[in-house]
C-alpha cells in the first residue's frame, strides 16, 4: 500500500495524535492515524500497544482494522509512527438520522463486542462514544492505546487515572492498576450509553439514580397511558429494566456490576421485551411493588391514611404504561391511569370521573404475584340525591364553583360517586383479569365480601390453579 502523504487532510487530533484522511496510489481512500508525541517513550509504547492488539484482533467484527503501520526505532520528522485503518464516521455523524430500531441495534452489537473481548482477555479501559466508529454500517470500537491484553508490558504508573473523563470507574481514578479491568469496562461502557440515549455529553457523576435529574425518563419520549404517538416517534414503552441495568452496572463497588455478558444479555432481553405488554406488565408490576416495599414485598399490608393510599394509587396508575386493572364495585372494570384528591373532603376522584372515600387499602401477595391484588375498601357517603339509599352510585354534576349539582349542563362535568362499596386494582394480565364465571371480578364478586372474605375466595381459586397445573 503506497500512501499519498502530500494530499492528505486533517479530520481529527487528540492529545497524542492526529487522524488524517488520505488516500493510496489507486484512490482508495483511508484515514491514517500518526502519532504526533512520538518522543514520549509512554506514549509511543501505548501506540505500538494499540497497533500489536488490533493487529492481533485481525479481522474480528466490532475492532477497527489495521491495514498498514509504521513502528521506526529512529523517529524523526520524515519517519513517524502510523497505523492505516478504513476511513469511516463518528457515532454521532451516523446516529443522527437513525430510528430507534436501528439505534438499539448498534449499541447491542457494540455489547456483544464488549463480550467477545473480555472472552479474550482484552480490556478496553478507554470506553466513551467518541472511541466508537461506525465502518460499512457497523459499529466497531477504535483506540485501543489504553486497552489491556495478555503479556502487556506494564506501562501505567501504579495509581494512574486511566479512562475518559465522563465515562471512568471511580476504582480507574485511584487504583487503576489493580482495579478490576472488565468491570471497569461495563462502567464505562453504560455510561457511554447513557451519553448516546440522552445526548448529554456530559455524562453524569456516580452511581445511576432513578427520579432523579439524570434519569432517563427526563430526556426521551416514555410512553405511559397514551395509546397513540406521532409516526416515526422514538418512543419508549418501558425503562424498568434498562434503568435496573444502569443502576447495577454504574455501581461504585465493581464487585455489585455485571460481567460484560450479563450486561449485554440483561440489555437484551429489555429490548425485546419492553414493546412487549403482556411480557412487560409481568416485571413492571413486580418493579411497582418492590418500590412501595424495598426490602421485601410482604404477604399482607395495609394503609388507612388517605395521603399514602393517594401516592400508592398514584404510583400504580401514572408511572408504568397500563399497569393495573380494577373491578368497580357492583360490576366492570376500567384502567386506573389517574387519580388525585378530590374537592370533597377525604375523598379521591379517579380518571375524573369516580368520586371514591377510602376507608383502607390492603394489598395481599398470597405469595404468587399473578394472583396479588390491592384492596380499596370505601367509606360510605351519604347520598345528595334523593332516594339513593339502596343504591352503590349516584350520577352527579360538578359546577364551575366546585359544588356538586344534579344539573346536566354544557359546562358542568359529570362524574360518579360511589357511596359505599369496594374496588379490587390488580394487575393488567394478572390471573385475577383472565378469569371468568364465579370468579369474575367483572361481574362484582367482591362486591359486598370483607377484605377477608375475598382474600379466602382468591386462595381457593389459588389452590384449583395449582391443583391443576396452571
Amino acid at each position: 500500500m503506497k500512501l499519498n502523504w502530500k494530499n492528505k487532510k486533517l479530520i481529527g487530533k487528540g492529545g497524542n495524535g492526529k487522524v488524517y484522511r488520505i488516500e493510496d496510489a489507486e484512490g482508495k481512500t483511508y484515514a491514517v492515524k500518526v502519532l504526533t508525541r512520538a518522543k514520549n517513550n509512554k506514549a509511543y509504547q501505548r501506540f505500538k500497544d494499540e497497533v500489536k492488539i488490533l493487529k492481533q484482533l485481525g479481522d474480528s467484527p466490532g475492532v477497527i482494522k489495521v491495514f498498514k503501520y509504521n513502528l521506526p526505532d529512529n523517529i524523526s520528522e520524515k519517519n513517524r509512527p502510523y497505523y492505516v485503518m478504513p476511513l469511516a464516521k463518528t457515532l454521532e455523524e451516523y446516529l443522527w438520522s437513525k430510528t430507534y430500531t436501528q439505534f438499539y441495534s448498534i449499541v447491542l452489537k457494540l455489547a456483544e463486542t464488549l463480550v467477545q473481548l473480555h472472552e479474550l482477555d482484552i480490556t478496553h479501559r478507554d470506553i466513551k462514544p467518541d472511541n466508537i466508529l461506525i465502518v460499512d454500517s457497523l459499529p466497531v470500537f477504535s483506540d485501543f492505546g489504553l486497552a489491556h491484553f495478555p503479556k502487556k508490558k506494564k506501562v501505567s504508573n501504579l495509581k494512574e487515572r486511566i479512562g475518559a473523563v465522563w465515562t471512568i470507574a471511580p476504582e480507574m481514578k485511584r487504583i487503576s492498576s489493580t482495579a478490576q479491568f472488565k468491570k471497569a469496562d461495563v462502567y464505562s461502557f453504560a455510561k457511554t450509553l447513557w451519553i448516546l440515549i440522552t445526548k448529554e455529553k456530559l455524562g453524569f457523576e456516580g452511581q445511576y439514580v432513578l427520579k432523579s435529574s439524570i434519569s432517563i425518563d427526563n430526556f426521551v419520549d416514555l410512553k405511559i397511558n397514551n395509546h397513540y404517538g406521532s409516526f416515526g416517534e422514538w418512543r419508549y414503552e418501558s425503562l424498568v429494566l434498562l434503568e435496573s441495568l444502569f443502576i447495577d452496572a454504574t455501581d461504585n463497588d465493581p464487585n455489585n456490576r455485571p460481567d460484560a455478558y450479563d450486561f449485554a444479555s440483561r440489555l437484551t432481553t429489555w429490548y425485546n421485551t419492553s414493546s412487549v405488554f403482556a411480557k412487560r406488565n409481568n416485571y413492571e408490576w413486580e418493579h411497582c411493588l418492590t418500590r412501595i416495599f424495598p426490602v421485601s414485598i410482604p404477604e399482607s399490608s395495609s394503609w388507612t391514611n388517605l395521603k399514602e393510599v393517594n401516592n400508592i394509587l398514584k404510583l400504580i396508575s401514572k408511572e408504568y404504561d397500563q399497569l393495573n386493572y380494577a373491578f368497580l364495585p357492583e360490576h366492570g372494570g376500567i384502567d386506573i391511569t389517574d387519580i388525585k384528591l378530590a374537592q370533597e373532603e377525604n375523598c379521591l376522584i379517579i380518571n375524573d370521573y369516580y368520586i371514591v372515600r377510602p376507608k383502607k387499602l390492603t394489598f395481599e401477595s398470597l405469595g404468587n404475584l399473578d394472583f396479588s391484588y390491592f384492596y380499596l375498601e370505601l367509606a360510605e357517603l351519604k347520598a345528595i340525591k334523593e332516594n339513593q339509599e339502596n343504591n352503590v352510585r349516584e350520577t352527579l354534576y360538578i359546577e364551575k364553583n366546585d359544588e356538586y349539582s344534579e344539573m346536566d349542563t354544557i359546562l358542568n362535568k359529570r362524574v360518579q360517586r360511589y357511596l359505599r362499596g369496594s374496588v379490587i386494582i390488580t394487575r393488567k394480565t394478572s390471573i385475577l383479569n383472565k378469569i371468568r364465571g364465579d370468579f369474575d371480578g367483572h361481574l362484582g364478586v367482591h362486591h359486598n365480601k370483607s377484605p377477608d372474605q375475598y382474600k379466602s375466595m382468591i386462595k381457593r381459586l389459588l389452590r384449583v390453579f395449582k391443583n391443576t397445573g396452571n
